[in-house]
């Protein structure tokens, strides 16, 4: 049980400010592989300046290192393409389907989508 709870507090270690709403995203990258259609149509889950989380129905290899398409909606669509790294993933069975839910560390944010996400989490949606 300890190990358990240890865990997860490890794979929750935010240091800023994340916004839980529903949004797209397509994996389009993992480590040297570009897919076009493996993690299409996903589900964001939150978003902050440091990482994403996402629902998806399949796996990703631990410690990933991915591009990601986020395609965020406020007063406008924003379209972001960032780099990011896989920080935890957690298996969750319901109603016999399998879903992933993955945690992402960015590795690389420009100023451009820094402020496209800073403007997000500013917004009421």
């Amino acid at each position: 049980q300890m190990k358990k709870a240890k865990a997860y507090r490890g794979s929750d270690r935010r240091h800023t400010f994340r916004k839980s709403v529903g949004f797209h995203i397509d994996i389009v990258r993992v480590n040297d592989l570009t897919f076009k259609s493996k993690w299409h149509n996903e589900v964001g889950t939150d978003i902050g300046l440091s990482g994403v989380g996402i629902r998806c129905s399949k796996p990703l290899p631990k410690k990933a290192n991915v591009t990601i398409a986020i395609l965020l909606r406020g007063d406008g669509f924003q379209l972001l393409k960032v780099d990011a790294k896989l920080a935890w993933i957690k298996k969750i069975v319901q109603d016999k389907k399998e879903r992933y839910f993955m945690g992402f560390e960015f590795t690389k944010l420009d100023p451009e989508n820094q402020e496209k996400i800073r403007h997000f989490l500013r917004d009421d949606c």
